[in-house]
C-alpha cells in the first residue's frame, strides 16, 4: 500500500467563499457506499474528528472503485478547507488484495491503512487572519520588501509522529534580487518558520492576490450531451468529476474482463461497425463483444516465446460478401474482423481459405 498521496495542491479560491454544488451520481455502486463509509468512520477516528467539524471543513468531491489485477482500492477525492487556506487530499485504501477473491471489511481496512496516512489536526482556526497578513509576516521575518510567492500549502509536513505533526505549512520564496531569493517554510497555526537564501527559480505562485468579495458564489454545473444508447452496453459507465467544483465533465466506460483487468471501452458498437464498412464495404455486419486471448512473440535463438499475452476487448463483426469464384460461378464467402474495443485498431480480418480464387472477396 503506498502512502496516501498528499500533494495537497492548494485550490486557488481562498478569497471567495464557495457553496460547493456537487452534482448527483446516480453510478455510484453499493459497495463504493459501503466503503465510503468505512472511510468517513477510520478517518474521523484517525483525525479526532467529530461529525459537526467534518461536515464544516471537508468536502468530498467523489469516490470511487478501482478493480485491478494488482487488486481493488477505494479512492476519495476531498477538500479540507480552514479559514482562506482550501487544500486538495487523495486518499487511498487497499479494498482486495491481489491474492484473494473477497474484498476487506472494516476492521480489516482500519488494520491495513493505519498508518498509511498523514494525520489532520482538528485546527480551528489559522494564525493569519488573511492571506495578505502572512503574506506580510513573511516578510517582516526575512527581512525583506520583495514580493513574497506561496509555493503551496500541504498538511503535516514538520516533525513526524509518525506521518508529520498535522498542521498547514506553508512553502514560500521571496525575492531579495533579480538573482537571490529567500526560501523557506511557515506554519500556518503556530507562525513557527525556518528559511535559507538560495538562488531565484521560476515558481508559479498558487496565490493570486485578487480584490476580496464577500458575497457566495454558487457553483453552476453545465449539462452535459447525451451519450449515445450504445455508449456503454458492454461495460458499466464511470462519471468523472471536476475536483475543483463537484461538476461532471464527462463519463469512462470500464468493464471487468475475465482474468481481472478492468478495461475501459473507448470504442462503441456503432463506430466498430463504421470502421469495418469503411475497410470491407458494407456487408450488414452482426456484431458480437468478445475477449479474445492475444499475445505478441519473438524471435530468439532456439525459438520463440511469448513476451506479451492477454486478453483483449474485443468486437467480432460478421457478415457475407458476395463473389465470383474463379471469375464464373457466383459465390458468398463469410468475412470477420477482430476490432480492439479499447483503441479501435483493427486486429485481424478473416477470409474462407479458398478467396483467393474468387473475385470481390
Amino acid at each position: 500500500m503506498k502512502k496516501s498521496v498528499m500533494s495537497l495542491i492548494v485550490i486557488g479560491l481562498f478569497l471567495f467563499n464557495i457553496t460547493f454544488v456537487l452534482a448527483e451520481d446516480t453510478n455510484i455502486t453499493g459497495d463504493e457506499t459501503t466503503y465510503f463509509g468505512y472511510w468517513k468512520d477510520i478517518f474521523m477516528e484517525r483525525n479526532s474528528m467529530e461529525v459537526d467539524y467534518f461536515n464544516e471543513h471537508i468536502t468530498v468531491s467523489n469516490y470511487f472503485i478501482t478493480e485491478e489485477i494488482s487488486g481493488d482500492t477505494f479512492t476519495v477525492n476531498f477538500i479540507f478547507t480552514l479559514d482562506w487556506a482550501k487544500i486538495s487530499i487523495q486518499e487511498n485504501q487497499l479494498i482486495r488484495p491481489s491474492d484473494s477473491v473477497i474484498k476487506l471489511d472494516k476492521d480489516y481496512v482500519k488494520r491495513r491503512s493505519s498508518s498509511d496516512y498523514d494525520r489532520i489536526n482538528k485546527i480551528e482556526t489559522l494564525g493569519f487572519a488573511s492571506f495578505e497578513e502572512a503574506l506580510s509576516y513573511i516578510n517582516q521575518i526575512t527581512s525583506t520588501e520583495g514580493e513574497v510567492s506561496i509555493i503551496s500549502i500541504s498538511v503535516g509536513i514538520g516533525k513526524p509522529s509518525p506521518w508529520g505533526d498535522g498542521d498547514l505549512y506553508a512553502m514560500f520564496q521571496v525575492k531579495k534580487n533579480d538573482t537571490e531569493c529567500v526560501l523557506g517554510q511557515i506554519n500556518l497555526v503556530t507562525k513557527e518558520e525556518e528559511h535559507w537564501d538560495k538562488a531565484c527559480s521560476v515558481l508559479e505562485d498558487v496565490y493570486k492576490v485578487e480584490e476580496k468579495k464577500e458575497e457566495k458564489k454558487e457553483i453552476v454545473c453545465p449539462d452535459l450531451a447525451e451519450l449515445p444508447p450504445d455508449f456503454c452496453e458492454n461495460g458499466e459507465e464511470t462519471k468523472i468529476f471536476d475536483e475543483d467544483d463537484g461538476c461532471r465533465i464527462g463519463s469512462e466506460c470500464h468493464k471487468v474482463l475475465s482474468n481481472g483487468r478492468k478495461a475501459e471501452i473507448k470504442i462503441m458498437p456503432s463506430t466498430a461497425s463504421e470502421k469495418a464498412i469503411e475497410r470491407l464495404g458494407e456487408l450488414n455486419f452482426t456484431v458480437e463483444f468478445k475477449e479474445i486471448v492475444r499475445g505478441k512473440k519473438c524471435a530468439e535463438k532456439g525459438g520463440c516465446k511469448i513476451i506479451e499475452e492477454g486478453l483483449v476487448p474485443t468486437y467480432v463483426m460478421t457478415g457475407e460478401k458476395k463473389g465470383k469464384f474463379l471469375g464464373l460461378f457466383k459465390i458468398k464467402g463469410k468475412i470477420t474482423t477482430e476490432i480492439n474495443a479499447e483503441t479501435g485498431e483493427i486486429l485481424s480480418i478473416k477470409k474462407p481459405w479458398w478467396a483467393f480464387l474468387a473475385s470481390k472477396i
